[in-house]
């Protein structure tokens, strides 16, 4: 019972506030992102919880009626200074633009479900804005010079 349960609350992952509707409502498309996306369960919308720091956050998963998950996602192929050291004012100013980025829009996660080096969710994470725009997070910390070249 245990596995069929599983089964299922993975059959059904998604990201959104309306979790019986959101393929009606329209998930994000892969044309959207401009991503090679196989299924619409790699592009999920998402609900911030927290932002860890300037390359990793905590979202909220709607999987089925009211039952929620919470994962850590680091993002793919992005790396910004860290929160201590040497280079912790750096680190603090790309927690910060993050965070004020984030609360810009609608927050889409495109992921293949890979893990990274200690175990979080790897994915890219983009921003829907109001006027339909959609900005890749990761691009716009590299332009901003928020991330490590």
């Amino acid at each position: 019972m245990k596995k069929l349960l599983l089964l299922a609350v993975l059959l059904f992952a998604g990201c959104t506030d309306k979790p019986a509707t959101y393929i009606a409502l329209g998930n994000p498309s892969s044309e959207v992102l401009g991503t090679n996306s196989k299924t619409i369960l790699d592009i999920l919308y998402c609900d911030v919880v927290r932002v860890v720091d300037g390359d990793t956050i905590e979202v909220k998963f709607y999987v089925w009626s009211d039952i929620i998950l919470q994962k850590t996602i680091r993002f793919e192929d992005i790396d910004t200074w860290e929160m201590r050291g040497p280079n912790k004012e750096k680190g603090k100013a790309a927690k910060a633009y993050l965070e004020k980025l984030l609360a810009s829009g609608q927050v889409i996660l495109h992921t293949q479900r890979k893990r990274g080096k200690y175990g979080r969710l790897l994915g890219a994470v983009y921003v829907k804005r109001e006027d339909g725009s959609v900005l890749s997070v990761a691009q716009e910390l590299q332009a901003k010079g928020h991330a490590k070249q």
